[in-house]
């Protein structure tokens, strides 16, 4: 907000604790996450500004509104579009870049 108006959409983007774990766990890319020890809320993998827990993707759809109720302000969030990985992430974690890189994992699972 800015004297009392409203920017137009401002892109955040969420990651749930639960899809890292499958990530982090996987067998595949485990040893690109310290096998599982992996710090993700100090150094998050996919560029996202929030982690939340209990919230499962294949739940979500656009036009879906979240309220997020803290101390200091609320939050609310509408989503606008789905969340597609770039090619960082394989060369973020040293894995190959196509199929069987960690981006297309994710995107083919539903992680991102």
């Amino acid at each position: 907000m800015n004297g009392g108006r409203i920017h137009g959409d401002r892109a955040v983007l969420f990651q749930s604790v639960e899809h890292y774990n499958k990530i982090v766990n996987h067998p595949k890319f485990a040893s690109c996450f310290d096998g599982g020890k992996y710090d993700y809320i100090s150094n998050p993998t996919f560029g996202e500004q929030v982690i939340v827990e209990g919230c499962d993707s294949s739940q979500i759809a656009v036009g879906d509104v979240f309220e997020v109720e803290g101390k200091k302000s609320p939050l609310v969030v509408e989503i606008s579009a789905p969340r597609k990985p770039g090619y960082y992430l394989d060369k973020k974690h040293g894995t190959s870049f196509g199929e069987n890189g960690i981006k297309r994992h994710c995107l083919t699972n539903g992680l991102s």
